[in-house]
């Protein structure tokens, strides 16, 4: 059972446990990984997440931009098994119009353009990371064209990682992410703690509904402030608490073909 006394005693955890038990009833376990956005050298920031992680047992896609990716960052993600590093698109540039939501890897340029770059972006990577390297591409913004998504795969990539439910593709694996701790339009800190947790269930019954999919759980360790690392380091805690929550890497879940988003669900 969870210590509810990191959450307050709230009727929040409550409705987690209730959802949990459908799962477990259903003769489910639940698979969770975490995503963590941006990085691009060992900070304090990034050594903090991975201290996070290596005491739960959690691994870890590290999504990183690989123009500006730092050569030790090699050896620190060579040296820490449970961390797989991405490809998070090439440059983290905005090529959108000033009134478009920003985006790398839409259709501002071409689709040879956009692929260009990023096999740019994949060779300085492997030359980095060598055979730990995800096959999962992480688009900057969570944003990326249709039609580029539908060419991924012949540049050696297997699926995509996006965030929320809604797929362009359906020929294309998604393996997206979920649950953001962090409220970007409103003070971008961490969102209060019952509010994850009701995210967290909204998503688990959507999951359910979607042939017990994967939850994502997005974070941005460059941009976190001590609300954002009390959160998340009771949601982990929360999360490892039970035993019907299995926290997998998201390769291994995309490899799997009844993990696929099936449903594009608004």
């Amino acid at each position: 059972m969870i210590d509810l006394g990191i959450w307050d005693e709230t009727k929040h955890s409550d409705k987690l446990l209730n959802e949990l038990a459908i799962w477990s009833a259903s003769g489910h376990r639940v698979p969770v990984f975490l995503r963590d956005d941006d990085a691009v050298e060992i900070t304090p920031e990034l050594m903090r997440l991975q201290n996070l992680c290596e005491f739960r047992n959690i691994p870890l896609l590290l999504a990183i931009i690989p123009k500006f990716a730092r050569p030790e960052l090699g050896d620190f993600i060579n040296n820490h098994e449970l961390i797989t590093p991405a490809i998070h698109g090439y440059s983290h540039i905005n090529h959108a119009g000033e009134n478009e939501k920003k985006a790398e890897l839409g259709n501002h340029r071409s689709v040879y353009e956009v692929l260009g770059e990023l096999q740019t972006g994949q060779a300085a990577m492997v030359d980095l990371f060598g055979e730990r390297l995800s096959k999962i591409l992480v688009p900057p913004w969570n944003r990326i064209d249709a039609q580029v998504a539908s060419e991924i795969k012949s540049i050696g990539f297997t699926g995509i990682s996006g965030f929320g439910w809604k797929i362009l593709n359906k020929n294309v694996r998604w393996i997206n992410t979920h649950v953001d701790i962090i409220d970007w339009k409103q003070n971008k800190t961490a969102k209060a703690l019952d509010d994850v947790l009701d995210d967290l269930v909204a998503n688990l019954q959507t999951a359910r509904r979607n042939a017990f999919a994967p939850i994502g759980i997005l974070t941005h360790h460059l941009v976190h402030d001590d609300l954002c690392w009390s959160v998340l380091e009771k949601l982990l805690d929360l999360l490892s608490s039970q035993q019907n929550i299995k926290w997998a890497k998201a390769d291994d879940l995309i490899a799997n073909s009844s993990h696929m988003s099936p449903v594009d669900y608004p």
